[in-house]
């Protein structure tokens, strides 16, 4: 089971990230990309590992830096010189001098005076962006300015995360509870709750998600069609070969922002809205049965491009818990939510279970009853 953060925790990681970040405006004469070889020994048998890696040089009047790429950010780099990730890979790890001699021609050619952000924390260059990517809105700055007003509404913050791609600041609404009438011998109690996610380095935008959890075992449903979101898109920096120092303290400076997200939060957290989610619950609840347990877990593993051990999980669930409906499929994947590899595909599975329980009755029967 993967442990989150509670938000003590989690404001004290993102205080120490910050601190470990920088980020440089770059055109292509002034960067250039490495590669070299690390060799590794495991203790015990000696045995020989060769891994190829790649290295970005950022200089300009004042400074100097080589921090090593991150595969997000060779995807990224590859991306702008329209070199496929797996071509990039593949001569990165066979032919790491071509992969060099490729990306460095590219640079010069396609983008000798055009400006990128490159991202770095702690030695790492983890993105490789456009230089209109607000940077404003880095995960420490967006936790500091969203608590005055989510502590206003009382919540009980529950487990957070920060991996690599994301951060994820999770809570929930006391008092906003309903119970939903299950084919088990007693409802199952769910409560509003929130998902904020964010990323700081291109793959995503800053989202605000309702989330619904059920008390009982702690499963999330994020219902990602009510999602309120914001692009990292600011004004261009006309920095050029620079680093970007900014003050990691200070509130926020998208103040539009805030005050759409406050009236959002307003606005999602209302009893009517919270209604409609549960009646919508409460709908799959009433579903039509699965005919056949494994067909039908195939079926769905087959259209949500699940893994064969999640969907050993699903199955595993949905005998345990009895629950042949359109919720007892959702609640079966949330569930299996909790033994996922990582965060990301954590809350990943938390929107499946959400979309199993939106899907339309038709296409329901389609996965269930005509398996």
């Amino acid at each position: 089971m993967i442990n989150g953060m509670d938000i003590g925790q989690l404001q004290d990681h993102l205080k120490e990230q910050d601190s470990l970040k920088t980020d440089y405006i770059q055109d292509g004469n002034q960067m250039e990309f490495q590669t070299y070889v690390q060799e590794e020994w495991s203790e015990g048998l000696q045995k020989h590992i060769i891994t190829n890696h790649g290295e970005m040089r950022l200089y300009g009047d004042d400074y100097e830096e080589t921090v090593r790429t991150t595969p997000h950010a060779n995807m990224q780099i590859g991306n702008r010189f329209g070199i496929p990730n797996s071509y990039f890979n593949r001569m990165l790890d066979t032919e790491p001098d071509l992969l060099k001699a490729n990306v460095n021609w590219w640079m010069r050619k396609a983008m000798p005076e055009k400006k990128h952000m490159v991202r770095t924390l702690g030695g790492r260059a983890r993105a490789f962006v456009s230089n209109r990517f607000n940077n404003q809105l880095d995960n420490y700055d967006v936790v500091q300015t969203l608590l005055p007003p989510l502590e206003k509404l009382d919540v009980t913050f529950k487990d957070s995360y920060v991996t690599d791609n994301r951060m994820y600041l999770r809570g929930m609404i006391p008092g906003m509870e309903r119970e939903i009438q299950t084919r088990k011998k007693v409802g199952e109690v769910v409560r509003m709750g929130f998902c904020f996610s964010n990323s700081e380095i291109g793959l995503g935008q800053l989202v605000l998600e309702p989330e619904i959890i059920t008390l009982a075992c702690l499963n999330g449903m994020t219902i990602n069609q009510l999602a309120h979101k914001r692009k990292h898109i600011g004004m261009s920096y006309s920095l050029n070969n620079e680093i970007i120092y900014k003050d990691s303290t200070k509130a926020l400076a998208n103040q539009a922002w805030l005050s759409s997200v406050k009236d959002e939060i307003e606005h999602i957290f209302k009893e009517d809205s919270f209604d409609k989610i549960v009646e919508q619950m409460q709908n799959s609840a009433d579903s039509k049965e699965i005919k056949d347990l494994e067909k039908t877990r195939d079926n769905v593993v087959k259209d949500f491009a699940m893994s064969e051990a999640e969907g050993k999980k699903i199955l595993e669930e949905l005998f345990n818990s009895g629950d042949r409906s359109q919720w007892g499929m959702a609640s079966a994947i949330t569930a299996s939510a909790h033994n996922a590899p990582h965060a990301d595909r954590k809350m990943d599975l938390n929107k499946i279970g959400w979309d199993v329980v939106n899907m339309e009755p038709r296409k329901w029967e389609e996965l269930a009853i005509a398996a």
